[in-house]
């Protein structure tokens, strides 16, 4: 992995149990990690669902190594957020980390 093909900051975030100031708990995403990632889109459609146009794209990242990183977790990129649906390490010398992600944006 080329370091400068690292252009894009993004956080990575897990769905919690968070406690707030009157003791309730609920679960929420919570940032953990800010990391350096490489953006590639896979693919995208449109589709109509309740009444609205949605846009869904594919987007596959390439990130450092890191062994806390699992399906379920998602990334945020600014304003959107993608699911992690696999984590691959293609080659197996724990280097490189290939997360494949959804978006899912809603119009009106």
């Amino acid at each position: 992995m080329n370091p400068g093909d690292l252009k894009y900051r993004i956080v990575l975030q897990e769905f919690k149990p968070v406690r707030d100031n009157d003791g309730i708990i609920t679960e929420k995403w919570v940032d953990t990690k800010s990391i350096w990632a490489q953006k590639q889109g896979v693919s995208g459609r449109e589709y109509f669902a309740a009444a609205s146009v949605n846009a869904e794209q594919t987007v596959k990242w390439h990130i450092r190594y890191r062994n806390d990183v699992t399906p379920g977790m998602r990334i945020r990129e600014g304003d959107v957020s993608y699911d992690i649906k696999s984590v691959i390490d293609e080659t197996g010398l724990k280097k490189e980390l290939v997360l494949m992600t959804e978006a899912v944006v809603q119009g009106g």
